[in-house]
């Protein structure tokens, strides 16, 4: 009976962690630059803040306090709308759930006009 009830609290555990995947501080570094990403998952919806910093700290593209990332999440695929705080323009992009401490960033579709969004970038918690 301990056995049982164990293996339903552990399957329990898991489908909580797994539905909230996303959800978290994530960020990572290249020679050209930093991004950090804040996700809220609620089920399969996401919305957020980033914040990416280019050329030695000249040029930091951050929407502030306001909302610039939504999206919805298919399995461990999110499809995400990114707002420049630049040019206060849309993109798309998607973030891939690798696992509970990495995903990885890929720009689809730009913003028009000035960004400071990697093309491709893993991530971390």
């Amino acid at each position: 009976m301990k056995i049982v009830f164990a293996m339903i609290f552990l399957l329990g555990f898991t489908t909580i962690v797994q539905a909230n995947k996303f959800n978290g501080k994530w960020s990572g570094e290249t020679k050209k630059g930093y991004i950090e990403i804040s996700i809220n998952q609620e089920s399969s919806s996401i919305k957020g803040t980033h914040c990416c910093i280019a050329q030695n700290g000249n040029k930091i593209d951050d929407g502030g306090k306001y909302i610039t990332i939504s999206g919805t999440i298919n399995e461990n695929i999110a499809t995400i709308t990114i707002i420049s705080g630049f040019s206060n323009k849309t993109g798309t992009a998607k973030l891939t759930f690798i696992s509970s401490n990495r995903i990885t960033f890929e720009l689809i579709s730009p913003p028009k006009g000035e960004h400071y969004f990697p093309s491709k970038i893993q991530l971390t918690r």
